[in-house]
């Protein structure tokens, strides 16, 4: 045997002669004094181990860690902790008493301490990475900044509102429920000493060039508040739709039964004898009178005197 390993030999011999006690120290409320102490390191844990999560979680992702992961790690990292010396005691020799009622209620009270601590150290975790990606000079943030970095940053914050409290623009078609949820409570960053008008201005082509919102009415405090809030995605009727140089017209036809919006048709005369007036596109039927989008030139041509057949063509 080599003098390495009857040291160590040795010293397992002497420890086991002098019974050391190497299990770990069980913990319940009939020691007050340490149990406070055992709960409150549980959740100095369960907070630091979820706000860094939060913090990572914001850096990389750039939005807002779900609360199920973060009190899903509170949880763990306390269970684990109990786990492990539960099987170290029984690894070692001892017999803790597991399933004791004071050790399980002392073990459910302690993940209850992380289930609490989880979402705020999630919330700490959160504001920090906001404001601290504020002030390193990001454009564009989830969430509402502190009021210490409103103060000392140089810049103004501007917090859209919720889904629900954005308002549709009259005359414009709306958007969809998923961009308004794309946009809401989005915290956008501009230069502190823009005037009103201005930030307005900015605002709206962000909104446009980096979201796809086709139109944007906005009411701004001097502050960057949002005020009033609403978007649309385009502006509402036939008009819109048209090219160029196009115009529509209703006239009084005699429209096929298979004729629909999409279709393009040749409109014709009988009198004095048959003749090809126009070509266009259909947009809608209502009875006898059909909407037709066609070149201007051709919409001249047309009289308020009726007497047109409607011809679809494949």
């Amino acid at each position: 045997m080599s003098p390495a390993l009857g040291a160590v030999a040795a010293v397992g011999v002497s420890l086991a002669a002098a019974d050391v006690p190497l299990a770990a120290v069980e913990v319940g409320f009939a020691r007050p004094r340490q149990a406070a102490v055992t709960l409150v390191t549980f959740a100095v844990v369960a907070a630091l181990l979820t706000g860094g999560a939060a913090l990572s979680y914001r850096w990389y992702f750039r939005t807002a860690i779900p609360e199920g992961v973060t009190g899903l790690l509170g949880v763990a990292v306390v269970a684990l902790y109990l786990n492990t010396t539960s099987l170290g005691s029984v690894a070692i020799g001892d017999n803790p008493t597991l399933l004791a009622p004071e050790s399980v209620f002392f073990n459910l009270v302690s993940l209850g301490v992380a289930v609490v601590m989880a979402p705020v150290g999630r919330y700490a975790g959160d504001r920090l990475a906001v404001d601290v990606f504020a002030l390193s000079g990001a454009k564009q943030l989830d969430g509402e900044l502190s009021g210490v970095v409103r103060a000392v940053g140089r810049f103004t914050a501007v917090t859209l509102p919720p889904a629900d409290e954005i308002g549709d623009m009259e005359t414009y078609d709306p958007v969809s429920p998923e961009k308004k949820d794309e946009i809401a409570e989005k915290t956008l960053l501009f230069p502190r000493k823009l005037s009103p008008e201005s930030l307005r201005e900015r605002l709206v082509t962000r909104l446009k060039d980096e979201y796809g919102v086709g139109y944007v009415d906005v009411d701004l405090d001097a502050d960057g508040s949002v005020e009033y809030f609403a978007v649309g995605s385009r502006a509402a009727g036939l008009g819109p739709t048209l090219a160029p140089e196009s115009a529509a017209v209703a006239v009084a036809a005699d429209p096929p039964n298979n004729a629909t919006a999409g279709d393009t048709v040749q409109l014709w005369r009988d009198d004095p004898e048959p003749e090809r007036v126009a070509t266009g596109e259909l947009r809608g039927v209502a009875g006898d009178a059909v909407t037709v989008a066609l070149d201007e030139s051709d919409a001249e041509r047309l009289t308020d005197q009726g007497g047109y057949r409607l011809v679809t063509l494949p």
